[in-house]
């Protein structure tokens, strides 16, 4: 018997396709090298607001579609100054830098933003090489103009043709459906490239000298139980826990030890474990 899925509504699937096409360029970013994560995705719709009026009723009010990609710690020390780093695609006007300072009103901080161009639904290598000229020159990349592609709520069925070659037509061996969630998919294709760029790192160069890092043995210890923390909270068993797993029983070992570090490689042979998986297998949409 086939399954019945409730049909979706405009809004959730403007809002599949965009979580696709999102994840899409989170990962070209992730390949690139860069530590980012798809923070929210929303559809077109209705909202309810406070009035402007202290003793007046909650207004409705419409909010069109948007996401928001949160940039990793290396990413804000560079470009941020260590603040939070924000890469946000608005319907009406494409994809803008955003850098969230909470002591800088929110329409100063709107009027620094830098805004990409290159229309509405950018190629993600587009967007990559905005963001890498970012990294390179805040006040060179992008504008502080504004542009605008269409109004609020226009023909949103146009903005969904252009966004829905990002959803992929097969993802790991099964049909993707409607129904099918932007979230399972982005967090596989995820995990999938960096752990191609950690083992890569680990393989290259297997034979490279041991170095020598001063730290406490209270702190390896800290440091295990965040890596196990981590783990506990991966969306799901994946390449990177059967990996963090080894690398953790490596230090564990070597920390009992206190010699012979040569004698305890389980991440190294996980690595190339995988890197002859990942060679049978190559990632693809």
């Amino acid at each position: 018997m086939r399954a019945w899925h409730k049909p979706e509504t405009e809004t959730e699937t403007f809002a599949r396709c965009l979580g696709h096409y999102a994840a899409a360029v989170a990962e070209a970013l992730i390949a690139d090298g860069l530590s980012v994560r798809v923070g929210s995705v929303s559809g077109p719709c209705m909202v309810w607001e406070d009035s402007k009026d202290v003793d007046g009723p909650d207004v409705e009010v419409f909010q069109d579609a948007k996401v928001h990609l949160y940039f990793g710690r290396e990413f804000r020390k560079h470009v941020g100054s260590g603040k939070g780093c924000e890469l946000i695609w608005a319907a009406d006007s494409g994809w803008y830098f955003f850098i969230d300072d909470a002591n800088v009103k929110y329409a100063e901080a709107m009027a620094a933003a830098r805004w990409m161009g290159a229309g509405l639904v950018p190629e993600p290598k587009r967007v990559v090489q905005f963001v890498s000229a970012l990294r390179l020159d805040l006040g060179a990349s992008g504008s502080t103009e504004r542009p605008y592609y269409r109004t609020a709520g226009e023909n949103p069925e146009a903005v969904v043709s252009r966004l829905e070659p990002y959803v992929p037509k097969r993802f790991h061996g099964q049909l993707v459906t409607g129904q099918m969630p932007w979230e399972y998919r982005h967090s596989w294709h995820r995990n999938r490239l960096v752990s191609g760029q950690v083992v890569s790192t680990m393989t290259d160069e297997p034979n490279e000298p041991w170095v020598d890092v001063p730290m406490r043995a209270s702190e390896v210890r800290a440091l295990l139980r965040l890596i196990q923390v981590l783990e506990m909270t991966a969306d799901f068993p994946s390449t990177l826990t059967t990996l963090s797993h080894s690398l953790v029983e490596d230090l564990h070992s070597r920390l009992a030890a206190q010699e012979e570090p040569e004698q305890h490689q389980r991440g190294l042979l996980e690595a190339f474990r995988l890197k002859k998986h990942f060679e049978k297998y190559p990632l693809t949409d």
